[in-house]
């Protein structure tokens, strides 16, 4: 069964990327579990966050902000994070 154990954002640059990977960090030798990345782009705004999880092998999902809009505007009841 997979938890949320923290919903942030992070500034786009290298103080902000070292922040999220040491929340990760943190996460990881604590609980002893895989990491599971969900974030949202914006037209490839995030791209080098990306490449960083990746290459460290993290599972990442992008969630398309497009997407999400619309399905959004189909479904009028308020969403989940």
């Amino acid at each position: 069964m997979a938890h949320i154990f923290k919903e942030f954002g992070i500034s786009h640059n290298a103080s902000g990327f070292n922040s999220l990977f040491s929340e990760i960090n943190h996460y990881e030798s604590t609980l002893k579990c895989p990491v599971i990345i969900g974030m949202e782009g914006f037209n490839g705004y995030a791209r080098p966050l990306d490449q960083l999880i990746q290459q460290k092998g993290y599972i990442l999902y992008n969630i398309n902000n497009l997407k999400l809009a619309r399905f959004k505007e189909l479904f009028l009841r308020s969403c989940k994070n």
